[in-house]
């Protein structure tokens, strides 16, 4: 085939394309002869501003169109425009899921990511929040529009609403009277999650899972409650709300599971708003701390608690937890830290568990203000914890007592089962704390320090002889930081998990002495002092051991 043949085959195809292409444009045309905007023809009884655009367009090429079709569908549901933004990243959520074979956490998650929006994903009063955790049917678009749109009992409620007054809450609490009633009777049952079991209630105007109505049900009836006065009911409801709460939020379905989420914090924020009233009763308050402790909610309660009371509460109730009555308070406080742990480990009034959380909750107060105050990093704080915190001398107690109650707690279990690495993480992460010699005293002058020390030992034996941490101490790194087990221990602890054994005191006990400075002068049975001659020579005599017989 010649050259010129080439050619004329080649121009007769671009033309055919050409031509085509062209009578596809004219059949798009409008009469003007322009393409039509299909945003500008699209009726919509909202108004849709350059932010929201700017904002949806990118995530998708069709976002600006699939939000005003929402919209105008989410109408004549009854949604406002301020409503607006939880329509479309449902919608968005939706488109996505049927592109995609990803998990919906991680589409949300790339969502509000590209949005530069993770702030509002856990927001609790955001709509956004309300749509993410709540009312996320992705496959419904009609049912999250008339639940968004569901404002009768909406005010009702936020928190800092004085609901004593208000007549339509009454009424509709007055008429599912015998549901709260069914509800703080029976939840704590296990058949009550039963779904074959459990029976069906006539209850609610629209059509969600039934577990969220009741949660639903139940925050209102505490917040009613407890405005009006009322004590003792809103403990009743709100301790079966935490347990509804607790099933939802260990469910197998997604939807499920961050319903459960939501409502444990909005749980968390009544019983602070609770905790904070001047008019609350001792019993009242001991209540609320032990349910919050059953629940695992005393870190996340904190946070929704005035700054200034944080330090007066958290010792109140920790002071009930020692079995103290108010007359005996003060004298507990003015004991010497060794008369407090001889007086802990003596009592059999002590509720262990509970101290132990509370406990962690004044460490992690402590450490929140310092990044307040400091500007630190999480990590940074704890390790400059003694400068920026130990000149109060409330904190400088409250620190010693966490630690003290800590120990105690520790001490209590004999058996290698029960003293896992959990406790024993929690104990040298507030050791770690306590940077001062006079903080570490009460420990030194025990012998149980000694044993505890052994214990970790134990646990860096364990990780030498099968490459791997026991299974609790993972758990803690989990639950503590994710990044690095080295924030739980604090600095002078890192070689617990890296390294030899004797890198565990290679820092020394006050963080001066250089790598492999210390081990010579352990191994003689000498310490930088002669306070600590005894700690070492100990050290050694457990080290001795692990050497010829491990674990």
């Amino acid at each position: 085939m010649t050259k010129f043949s080439q050619h004329f085959i080649f121009s007769a195809l671009m033309f055919v394309v050409q031509t085509t292409y062209a009578s596809e444009i004219a059949k798009d045309k409008n009469k003007s002869g322009k393409k039509p905007d299909t945003k500008e023809s699209v009726d919509s009884p909202f108004r849709i501003s350059k932010e929201t655009t700017r904002i949806l367009e990118p995530v998708h090429p069709d976002a600006y169109m699939d939000y005003v079709a929402a919209l105008n569908e989410s109408a004549n549901q009854g949604v406002k425009p301020e409503d607006n933004a939880a329509v479309a990243l449902n919608l968005l959520a939706c488109w996505s899921k049927k592109e995609s074979d990803e998990p919906m956490e991680e589409i949300w998650f790339n969502i509000f990511d590209r949005l530069n929006a993770l702030d509002l994903m856990k927001s609790a009063d955001s709509p956004i929040f309300v749509s993410y955790y709540n009312f996320n049917n992705h496959e419904d678009l009609e049912l999250t529009a008339r639940v968004i749109s569901e404002n009768k009992y909406k005010n009702a409620l936020r928190i800092d609403q004085d609901l004593t007054h208000s007549t339509e809450v009454e009424q509709y609490l007055i008429k599912n009277k015998h549901v709260v009633e069914y509800l703080i009777n029976e939840v704590s049952k296990p058949q009550f999650f039963d779904p074959i079991i459990m029976p069906v209630i006539p209850f609610g105007s629209y059509n969600v899972t039934k577990y969220k109505q009741f949660a639903e049900l139940l925050l209102l009836q505490t917040r009613y409650s407890n405005s009006a006065g009322n004590q003792q009911d809103a403990i009743k409801s709100l301790k079966a709300l935490f347990q509804i709460t607790r099933h939802l939020k260990c469910s197998k379905v997604f939807l499920d599971r961050h319903t459960g989420f939501y409502f444990n914090v909005k749980a968390s924020q009544l019983a602070a708003t609770m905790i904070q009233s001047q008019n609350i009763s001792p019993e009242t308050l001991k209540q609320i701390s032990i349910l919050l402790n059953s629940e695992e909610r005393v870190p996340e309660t904190w946070q929704f608690v005035d700054e200034t009371h944080r330090f007066e509460l958290l010792q109140i109730i920790q002071l009930y937890y020692l079995g103290l009555h108010k007359s005996d308070q003060a004298e507990f406080m003015e004991m010497p830290n060794t008369d407090r742990l001889d007086s802990l480990l003596a009592s059999q009034k002590v509720d262990w568990d509970s101290s132990l959380i509370i406990a962690n909750s004044m460490i992690d107060e402590l450490v929140k203000l310092a990044i307040t105050k400091s500007g630190m990093e999480y990590r940074e704080a704890k390790r400059n914890f003694k400068n920026t915190y130990f000149s109060d001398p409330m904190a400088d107690k409250m620190i010693k007592d966490a630690a003290l109650i800590t120990a105690s707690r520790l001490l209590r279990f004999k058996d290698s089962e029960k003293r896992n690495g959990k406790f024993v993480g929690t104990f040298f992460a507030l050791w770690m704390m306590t940077e001062t010699y006079e903080s570490r005293e009460p420990f030194l002058e025990n012998e149980e320090w000694i044993e505890l020390t052994k214990v970790a030992l134990d646990i860096k034996t364990y990780q030498l002889k099968h490459s791997k941490l026991p299974k609790s101490l993972n758990e803690l790194y989990k639950d503590l930081d994710r990044e690095s087990p080295q924030s739980i221990f604090g600095e002078p602890f890192v070689y617990l998990v890296e390294g030899e054994n004797y890198h565990l005191y290679s820092k020394g006990i006050d963080g001066i002495a250089q790598d492999g400075i210390w081990h010579d002068k352990i191994k003689n049975g000498k310490g930088i002092s002669d306070d600590i001659g005894i700690y070492t020579k100990q050290l050694v005599n457990i080290e001795a051991e692990l050497d010829t017989d491990g674990m």
